[in-house]
């Protein structure tokens, strides 16, 4: 018997085979909760979990990402959502906590924003240091433009601590200001705590 899967696509809908079902006549994918709790981890841990569970969270994967409407309607209104100083390394972190404070292992849930239909990774550094600050990625972010460490607005021909060099700078607009020109209003949330 061959191996592998066979991927369709009809009509948004994902129908795949997996060879070692045939003759079962399929089987539906369910969403399976591999979570135990902290005494029950140990056991948890040396317990195989087998192909098809895996196989069927792919599944669920995929048809969720098939099933995703692209909403091609004019936006009314815009929320930006910032996660200042958010790596792939601190997300992987926060979901595994997330995950053990309701006794489960933690890597098999998912924060909120791993859920959206829409989801953008972007590399942050300054012209002038590879570890980024906030001043300088932020104006990158609203911009458009990179520039330097501690430099908010302006672009990379400003050099900090010097006044004089503002008149060689270019002030930058940013989406902000776009937004004020068209009208919007506009409501600033800075820190604020998720629970």
């Amino acid at each position: 018997m061959e191996r592998g899967m066979k991927p369709t696509k009809e009509r948004g809908e994902c129908n795949i085979t997996f060879n070692l079902w045939e003759g079962e006549g399929g089987q539906e994918a369910k969403d399976p909760d591999p979570g135990v709790k902290p005494e029950e981890a140990q056991e948890h841990n040396a317990r195989a979990l087998p192909a098809e569970h895996w196989r069927n969270l792919g599944k669920i994967a995929l048809n969720n990402a098939l099933n995703n409407n692209l909403n091609e309607n004019e936006a009314k209104n815009v929320i930006l959502f910032l996660g200042d100083g958010l790596d792939i390394h601190t997300s992987t972190a926060s979901r595994i906590y997330k995950g053990q404070l309701v006794g489960k292992t933690g890597e098999e849930g998912y924060l909120m924003w791993e859920t959206f239909p829409h989801v953008a990774l972007s590399k942050t550094y300054n012209t002038n240091s590879q570890v980024a600050d906030s001043a300088g990625t932020a104006t990158a972010f609203l911009s458009g433009v990179k520039t330097k460490l501690g430099v908010l607005g302006y672009d990379d021909n400003i050099i900090p601590s010097d006044c004089s060099s503002e008149a060689k700078a270019e002030k930058l607009s940013t989406i902000l200001d776009d937004a004020i020109t068209a009208g919007k209003f506009l409501k600033n949330r800075a820190a604020f705590e998720l629970n």
